[in-house]
């Protein structure tokens, strides 16, 4: 039995719900703002191939010495079992980027899960994209900080203009300060893409997307991976008698490089 009313009521609810979230929480608009641009170009960070010995400079940042501890947005941690931490900041401190490499694989992942903090925005396994909000104009900080493929930490903060209250009065200076820290925060995004991602695969203009035939080439590497993955790390082969993995790699392999798009892959 089909409702065909029940959809539109699905989108009046969420419509309904939108708008008292964006009555209780000052900045709606700034959060799905930064769920825009720079979640699209941080996914597409961690979606493309890197460059081999990636090396970063970000633009109007100096190269200086770290300290013992890494800011990630406004949380402070020590950092141990790094084999090379690079540093940049401007002159007053406000902004900044690290690139992290570790002895340990687990290194990066253990440090941004340990990175937790009030905030509006994700933390995820692999990467962080948020603004906090502990109405402390010396704390409250926007930033992303993401693992690369090789398992670095890359880090960007960018200190805010102004203390984010979430209770009592919001003015337009408060939602200007975190709008401002977006544009920094996607500005750095974009120049720092060119350095990291392997325009082989990718063009920057006017946005980050891949080359025409690439999208089947990282079809292809994907499939391999995976193929790889299961026959080296699935320990119930012997379960499975009839089946030849060797010959799925043969089989399906030609048919994914062929492939149209995704869904025919």
């Amino acid at each position: 039995m089909s409702f065909p009313g029940k959809p539109v009521l699905i989108m009046v609810a969420l419509s309904m719900s939108a708008a008292v979230h964006a009555q209780t929480f000052p900045y709606e608009a700034q959060f799905q703002r930064l769920m825009g641009e720079p979640k699209e170009t941080l996914s597409a960070l961690l979606s493309y191939p890197w460059k081999d010995n990636v090396q970063v400079s970000p633009p109007g940042l100096n190269n200086t010495t770290h300290g013992e501890t890494i800011r990630i947005v406004s949380a402070e941690r020590p950092v141990s079992g790094y084999d090379r931490w690079s540093h940049w900041s401007n002159s007053d401190g406000t902004v900044w980027v690290d690139v992290v490499d570790f002895s340990s694989k687990t290194g990066a992942a253990e440090l941004l899960s340990s990175a937790n903090q009030r905030n509006t925005g994700y933390l995820w396994e692999n990467q962080l994209l948020l603004f906090t909000s502990y109405c402390d104009s010396n704390k409250d900080a926007i930033g992303a900080a993401f693992i690369s493929p090789a398992g670095q930490l890359v880090n960007i903060g960018i200190r805010l203009e102004r203390a984010i209250c979430m209770n009592g009065t919001v003015t337009e200076a408060d939602l200007q300060s975190v709008d401002n820290g977006i544009t920094r925060l996607q500005h750095l995004l974009e120049s720092l893409a060119p350095q990291i991602l392997d325009s082989t695969y990718v063009t920057f203009n006017p946005k980050i997307s891949p080359k025409p035939d690439s999208v089947r080439l990282l079809r292809v590497a994907a499939f391999t991976r995976l193929w790889t993955e299961v026959k080296y790390n699935f320990v119930f082969f012997d379960k499975r008698p009839g089946l030849n993995w060797d010959r799925v790699l043969e089989h399906y392999l030609p048919r994914v490089a062929a492939a149209k798009d995704d869904v025919e892959g």
